[in-house]
This record gives C-alpha cells, sequence and structure tokens, in this order.
C-alpha cells in the first residue's frame, strides 16, 4: 500500500473546532437581534407616546383663548381620553396650566404622557383673553 504524504482536507479536530467558532458566532447574532427587538418596542413606545402628547398640546391650542380652561390654573389634571396600541400597553396623559407665565395674558400648557415607566413632556404657549 502506497502512503501519499501530501494529503488533502480537514481532520476531526479541525472540523470541530470550527462548529465551534460557527456556534460562537451565531448565538453572538442571537444577542443582537434580542437587543434590536427590544430598541424596536421602546421606539414604538416613544413614537406613539409623542404622536399622544402631540395630539393633546394640539387639542389645547385649537381652543380658543377665552376658553374657560385657561381663566384657571390647573396641576397635573388627568386628561379625559385613554390611549391604548397593541404592543405599548394604555398611555395616560396629564396636563397643567400657568396663568400668566412667562407674561401677562399668556397661559404656559404643559402635556406630560406616561407608559411604560417612562414619561415624555412637552410644553407650549397660548395667548389667553
Amino acid at each position: 500500500m502506497k502512503h501519499v504524504s501530501n494529503e488533502k482536507g480537514f481532520t476531526l479536530v479541525e472540523l470541530m473546532i470550527s462548529l465551534v467558532i460557527l456556534a460562537v458566532g451565531l448565538l453572538a447574532m442571537a444577542g443582537m437581534q434580542i437587543e434590536a427587538i427590544r430598541g424596536n418596542k421602546f421606539a414604538g413606545r416613544l413614537s406613539y407616546m409623542t404622536a399622544v402628547s402631540q395630539e393633546v398640546m394640539e387639542s389645547f391650542m385649537a381652543r380658543s383663548g377665552d376658553d374657560a380652561i385657561f381663566d384657571t390654573a390647573a396641576s397635573n389634571v388627568a386628561y379625559p381620553q385613554v390611549y391604548s396600541a397593541q404592543g405599548v400597553g394604555t398611555v395616560n396623559a396629564t396636563y397643567s396650566i400657568v396663568l400668566n407665565t412667562p407674561v401677562p395674558n399668556v397661559v404656559t400648557i404643559t402635556v406630560s404622557v406616561t407608559s411604560g415607566g417612562r414619561t415624555l413632556t412637552v410644553s407650549s404657549f397660548k395667548r389667553a383673553t
């Protein structure tokens, strides 16, 4: 029997080592996928909270400056409408109105939206007569 000294191919040990390296790489990619899913969920919640806060603020800005709501100060009043979305859950909105700030006949409106332990706050000014 003739022995060839220049045999080509992989040994079983080399194949096992390459499989271990491949498995470690695939596990790392799976971990990255999990983080990407979490990040997308957070971004979706934040986008929805932003949309709700803008909607609530626009409802105040659309009111007339002589609306009775702008005659008295209010602090952390629950907005009457409750918002919810699939994957986000319930979003609660509150508002505050500060009179004559920063100048007379101007009110500061602050809207806070809370969901999942996070709060987003937007503020605006409106001329009140």
